[in-house]
Order: structure tokens, then sequence, then C-alpha cells
């Protein structure tokens, strides 16, 4: 695992610029740090040594100089592309997984990401044609920022080094603003900076000095099989979870792996016993608060499987006295504001998990490919709910739900009516509104009221993506794979174990069983209401019912009940602080959401984590650019 960067200008490339740039990706690299510079072109990498420690050192180069790479990740075929490479007369001087790039190129030409299974951002320079490429993992768990400036272009992990080169790029983009607050965070390709975008997953990116081009070498295609035999499908889905499992166990450095006590994190670790001789290093996060501690679950599972297990209790104290210190290193780390609130949780946990490893598997991913989030089932509620007469729902059912919530006193009971009363209105809307709706942290109407005018048109971005599926469900998976997924819970874990230098990967997300998964016919993964129905039934062979079985909970923190009890007076201070609210909120707004927050009369935790963050990266970034 590494942190990238480079340039292509027009003037001759500086080393001392391109050095400085892949030092502010040092904690994705700490090992070494390495540059190429000839004419207009510059590339860093900071490297964190994985495999081949001692020689796979980059940029690396082919056999005479002419292709010169740096990458962001690990391939997990490397060893077989080698031997292909190798019987066609390619020699390779080290023994790592990033020399197959160079070699891969000299035989496949700009088609070479489409031969690699793993995960990655690649920057690879052809000398001879003085040609730029970029390139991303299909699913996108690498990230690769980039920027055409009027000298040229910029590129990198994180929008850090690019910010460096170039500090005018350090601009507000008014509409991501507004993006922001609705779902989150900004859809790619786009980003908080106006003139800063994100490759995209799967795609190639060209650059020749002059020209740049983009395109797509691999898509998801959600098209459900007729259906087969369930044992079939379970005995594929366990050979390929194992296979995915066995090719990320690769390393020459400590391994070990996150342990929620779920089905999904629980499965990875059941699969690494069983295909490793050592015990697993495993990892847990307890709660002092019951709602949100499941480190009896993990317990049970670790006990199952005798791993070495490692918990951290975080008890409100203890995140409390940090909370405002954690938001503002969280957010120098995403270089945008981040509207998920587990990111905290996720960042204590790398840091526990890098005190004893380098390298961490996790079950991430799995929700969004086998349909594990209570949005499937809220689709499925949809559909039944739509075979209702229009003047049942919209005249009596939905009034009357309207009525019980406004009666239910302030607190967890009114919110949750609200909550049904959102779900209800929801189901009368077209796919694209509902998923709208659902992916939303903030409705629109909610945002318009808080947020100033934009002083212009706005730009058409922020389009949620369907896919070319036939049916709504194939069509909502793909939405949530490919905008939820890369934009939230991706960017999330890589940023948060490149904080600690943690190499983190996701068994769930290895395009083979994503594939697998696509062509799933939809009962084995929705059965009446229970989500990934096909996983769960795996998990059984090898985990305690209770784990295979348990009822999704989120990784989260209990922001909403800290913002009304011991946050809330620093809150407050920094809101009347805010220089960010000043030129982009209203401070009415602003002022009723912590009233009603504050009173019980709406559960605004999530909003006020995001205008936190937002006013800790406009702290951080723009006031002092």
């Amino acid at each position: 695992m590494c942190g990238i960067c480079g340039v292509y200008g027009r003037d001759t490339a500086d080393p001392a610029l391109v050095c400085a740039m892949a030092d502010t990706l040092v904690h994705r690299g700490p090992d070494h740090r390495g540059c190429f510079t000839e004419g207009g072109v510059g590339l860093g990498v900071r490297r964190l040594s994985i495999i081949d420690l001692e020689g796979g050192d980059q940029p690396i180069r082919n056999e005479d100089g002419s292709v010169v790479v740096v990458q962001n990740g690990e391939i997990y075929n490397y060893r077989e592309l080698r031997t292909t490479l190798t019987a066609k007369g390619h020699r390779f001087r080290t023994q790592s997984d990033t020399e197959v790039l160079v070699h891969l190129y000299e035989e496949r030409g700009a088609d070479f990401p489409s031969a690699l299974e793993g995960m990655f951002a690649v920057a690879l320079y052809d000398r001879t044609r003085r040609r730029l490429f970029l390139a991303r993992d299909r699913m996108g768990k690498k990230p690769l920022y980039y920027a055409r400036t009027t000298g040229g272009l910029l590129f990198g992990s994180e929008a850090k080094p690019l910010l460096l080169a170039d500090p005018s790029l350090c601009r507000v983009f008014p509409e991501a603003v507004r993006l922001y607050f609705r779902y989150g965070f900004v859809p790619e390709p786009r980003t908080i900076y106006p003139d800063v975008y994100k490759l995209p997953p799967a795609s190639i990116l060209s650059y020749d000095g002059q020209d740049t081009t983009i395109r797509t070498y691999w898509d998801l295609e959600i098209r459900p099989e007729k259906p087969r035999p369930r044992r079939e499908y379970l005995e594929e889905l366990d050979a390929l979870i194992e296979s995915a499992v066995r090719r990320r166990l690769t390393s020459e450095v400590p391994l070990g792996a996150f342990l929620s006590g779920g089905p999904d994190s629980s499965l990875i670790v059941a699969t690494m016993s069983r295909v490793q001789r050592e015990p697993v290093e495993t990892f847990t996060i307890a709660y002092s608060e019951d709602g949100f501690d499941e480190s009896s679950a993990a317990a049970r599972v670790a006990r199952r499987f005798h791993t070495r297990h490692h918990v951290k209790l975080l008890s409100q104290e203890d995140l409390r006295g940090s909370f405002f210190t954690d938001v503002e290193r969280i957010v120098r780390h995403t270089d945008e504001p981040v509207g998920d609130s587990s990111a905290l949780p996720t960042y204590h946990l790398c840091r526990l998990a890098r005190e004893g490893v380098k390298v961490i598997l996790g079950g991430d991913g799995a929700d969004e490919v086998f349909a594990g989030y209570t949005l499937f089932q809220g689709l499925r509620f949809a559909e039944f709910y739509r075979k209702l007469p229009p003047a049942l729902r919209r005249g009596v059912i939905q009034p009357l739900a309207a009525r019980l919530a406004a009666s239910r006193p302030p607190g967890a009971s009114r919110w949750a009516a609200q909550a049904w009363c959102k779900r209800l209105a929801d189901s009368n809307l077209d796919l694209e509104e509902m998923l709208a709706s659902k992916f939303s942290l903030t409705p629109r109407e909610e945002v318009d009221r808080l947020l100033l005018p934009l002083s212009g048109a706005p730009s058409e971005i922020g389009e949620i993506p369907l896919g070319s599926g036939a049916g709504i469900m194939d069509q909502a998976q793909y939405a949530v794979t490919r905008f939820q997924q890369v934009n939230d819970m991706l960017v999330k874990v890589d940023r948060m174990s490149m904080a600690h230098s943690l190499e983190m990967r996701s068994p769930f997300l290895d395009h083979q069983v994503v594939e697998f998964a696509a062509r799933l016919p939809w009962k084995y993964k929705l059965k009446g209401w229970e989500t990934k129905s096909l996983l769960r039934d795996l998990a059984a062979r090898y985990l305690p019912a209770s784990n295979a079985r348990k009822k999704k909970q989120g990784f989260g923190v209990p922001i909403s009940s800290w913002f009304r009890g011991a946050l809330e007076t620093e809150l407050r201070a920094r809101v009347r602080e805010s220089r960010a609210f000043r030129e982009f909120a209203r401070a009415d707004e602003v002022t009723r959401i912590l009233e009603e927050h504050r009173l019980g009369v709406c559960d605004h935790g999530r909003l006020l984590w995001c205008l936190l963050t937002f006013d800790a990266w406009h702290r951080a970034y723009i006031e002092r650019a």
C-alpha cells in the first residue's frame, strides 16, 4: 500500500516539488519515498512495505527503462501474471507485485488494468510516447484525484498533493456544498473543490501533455440468472470467499481481521482460521452504551475460532474528551468534509489494529454486494404499499401517520414515528427519487432552508446511477454499489485505515465475488424480509446461529444524545464562531436545528455532525489556504 502523486506540466518538473507532494502522503507510506522526474513529468510515491520488503521500492521501470510506474494497492494475481510474462521473455528484478505492471503494459498497452485482480490506483508513464496513464480498480477501493490546470495535469491518492502543488485549487464549489449536506458526501467525479476531480472506478485516464481522455474498462452488470438449487450457490459462494481470503493473506508483515460479531466479518475470520495455521489476530471496539456495543457477539466468534482477540473499550468519557480533536484529525485525512459519523469509531478501530498488525481484513462490502441494507426491505415494502389505492395511501394512511407522529412526546418514539412517515412518503416516489431520498442524510427541502442560495445556475451533478438492470431491485443495488459505497463506505475505510498506515483488504469486494452476487437470483439475497439470505446460510455453516442471523447494527457512536448533552456547549460555541456558516448557511436556521435537537422535537444528530465536519474542514483547508 502506498500514496502516489505526480505532475505532467508544460515546464520542467521540479524534483523538490514532487518530493514535497509525496511527503503530504507520508501516513499512507511511512517506509520509503521515491521520485522520478523527466522533462515536465514527475512521479512521487510514499511506500508502505507489504510485499518484497527489501526490493519493492518504487518507482519501478521495465527492462530498458522506457516505462515507469508507481502504484497504490495490491495486485492479488501478480504471481500468475508474472509466470505468464516470464514465459514471454520479460525479465524481473524484484519480487514485488508492482513490477508486473510495466511488463503487462508492454504486452497489452493501455488495456493493462483489465488483466489485474486487486485494489489499486496506478500512474504509469510511457517515456517513448510521452503519455501518462492513470488507472483505478474496478470497485474503486483505492482513490485517485486529478486536476487540469493552466500548467498541465496534477494527480494524487488524496487531494493534499494537488493543493500543495497549486494552492489556487483550494476553493469551495458551492453546489458541492449542497450535495454534501444532502448526502454526506460529494458524489464522484466531483469534489468539494471546483477544479479537482476523482477518477471514477474501473477507469483509465490518458494524458499526453495536451489532451485528456477517460474510458471505462469494466462495469458492474446486475442480471440475476434463472435460479438453480440453493446448495449449488452455497458451494460456489463458499469456494469464492475462500479463494478471495487466501489471495488477501499474501503478506510479509503481520496481518489480522476486524471482528464485529455480525455475519460478514465473522465469516471472514472463520475462513481465515480455516486456511492459515496461526491463530487470527482479531480487533474489536467495545462501547459502554448497550445500543452500540457488539463486543459480546465478537467475543463469541473469537472463542469459537481461538483467535488472539484484542478489545478496546471506548467509553463516553474517552470519546467525549477527544471528540472535537478527533473530528479535526478525520477531516485532515479526508481532505473533504465527511458526513458519516462512523468515521469516528473506524478511526479508533484502525488505530487499535495498527498496534498489532500492518494489514487487516474486514467484512466491508457484503451489505452492498449481497443486499444487506434495510433500503432493500424498504423497496419491498414499497412494492406492497403501492398496491393499495392512492386515495387510501395519501388520504388516510399518511395523514394518520403524521398526526400520530406529532402526538408523540419529544424523543425517540417521535423520531421513530417520523421515520415511518418518511418511509410511507418515499414509497410513493419513482425509483430515482426514492433512492435519492433514502440515500439522503438531510431532505432536499431542509438543505434549501439551511443554505444560502447559489450565486448561479446549478450544474447537473450528483445524479444517481441506476445501471442497465431490468428490475427495480437490480437498479437499486447498482446505485448502492456505485453511488453510496464508492462515495461513502470506501472513502471512510480507506482514509481512516491509511491515517494509521494500515492496509485494509476486503474479500467481499473481490470482483469475482461481486460478479457472482450480480447474477444471484433475488430470492437468494432477500428472502422475505431477511437480508443477505444466502450469505447468512453460508455463515451458519461455521458460526453460532446468533451470529449468522444477527440483525444489522450500524457501526456508530451516540452523537445524537451527545449533541444534547456533554458536547452541546462546545458545539454551540463552534457554531457561533464559524466563518463557514456565515458564508454558506442561514444563522436562524442553524439556531433552529440546534434548538429542535436539544428539545427532542427532531433528531438532527446526523445533520449536526455534517455541520461540525464542514466547519472543521473549512477551518483546516479554506481559512488556512
